[in-house]
């Protein structure tokens, strides 16, 4: 009887998560449709439709792939908005008034956001306290930082923020940024689906008891896991200032804004996972969040408004999704 139950909670699962992949495949069908079928076009001249949504994809994308990494070790960090800010700006700074160059620009998010993510993890294990509560905590500081700095520079540089030059933009143009998402598709995929830092990885998020009681260092897993994760939030960070030329500062916890549709991204991806494996499910719904927002923007539905309704919505609906059959306590 016990076989059967779970058989048939895995049915009603995977038919669930069947239709839900159905309806995101026919929404794209029907949104191309609208649009004239130029959604996702490409022409041999310069910049189109398909292209911009391909590189809208690359900084959340690659984001999600280290929260993949990050929240599945079992730590919900709400301050990765803030590293990503306080990252870009460092390597910015090193980049523009140091004379780095990119060296300054690729090494020191790298640096930074790592070294941020220890401090999280250093938070949440020596104090006991859960990890979205440390990531509150450390997001309200690494703002802070920031901001202190921001107003520094208003003082004696005439900006709060420090703008990258054309030369040091190119990682963040086609089709150079869009191969860098690519490059970390295939690096993120073997390490989840090919190695043993993958099994790892599920053994800690799933039940970290079970995983000490088969021979897992639960801590050396934890680690690896939040500093590949981070090292993925570095790279998009890098793409992202490289993008738009600069990243401003926030404060008060707003920088939770700049993960939205990363955190939409993840949530839409584990929805997904009775077809695909977690790295491609983001692929995917990466694609489909930028395709559904550059379709709201067509429809003169702005940023602030509806847009972000919508992507609520897809991350409480995919939240619950991924969430049936599970039987533990949700963090």
């Amino acid at each position: 009887m016990a076989k059967t139950a779970k058989k048939g909670l895995f049915s009603s699962m995977t038919a669930v998560r069947l239709l839900l992949l159905l309806v995101f495949i026919v929404a794209i069908v029907v949104m191309d449709a609208i649009t004239g079928w130029k959604m996702f076009s490409f022409s041999e001249r310069g910049l189109n439709n398909g292209i911009y949504i391909l590189r809208q994809c690359v900084f959340p994308v690659c984001v999600a792939w280290g929260m993949t990494f990050i929240f599945g070790s079992g730590l919900v960090d709400l301050s990765i908005g803030a590293q990503v800010a306080l990252g870009a700006n460092v390597g910015a700074i090193l980049a523009v008034q140091a004379g780095w160059g990119y060296v300054g620009l690729i090494i020191a998010p790298l640096v930074v956001i790592v070294a941020c993510e220890l401090a999280v993890v250093l938070c949440s294990e020596v104090f006991k306290i859960p990890g979205w509560i440390a990531g509150l905590g450390c997001g309200l500081i690494f703002e802070a930082i920031l901001a202190i700095w921001s107003a520094s520079a208003s003082k004696s540089l005439g900006s709060s923020v420090i703008n990258l030059p054309k030369e040091l933009k190119v990682l963040g143009t086609w089709p150079w940024n869009v191969i860098i998402m690519l490059v970390m598709f295939v690096i993120v995929y073997i390490l989840q689906n090919r190695t043993t830092i993958g099994v790892e990885l599920k053994a800690i998020g799933g039940d970290p008891a079970v995983a000490s009681a088969v021979g897992i260092n639960r801590r050396k897993a934890l680690i690896v896991a939040i500093v590949i994760g981070a090292l993925c939030v570095a790279v998009g960070s890098i793409c992202y200032i490289s993008y738009g030329g600069k990243v401003e500062g926030s404060t008060g916890l707003a920088s939770l804004t700049t993960i939205f549709k990363a955190l939409a991204i993840v949530m839409l991806a584990q929805s997904l996972n009775s077809f695909v494996s977690e790295p491609v499910g983001v692929l995917f719904a990466g694609i489909f969040i930028m395709a559904l927002v550059d379709f709201m923007t067509k429809l003169k539905i702005e940023a602030g408004t509806l847009q972000e309704v919508v992507l609520g919505a897809i991350v409480v609906i995919c939240g619950v999704l991924s969430r049936i059959g599970y039987k533990g306590v949700a963090k």
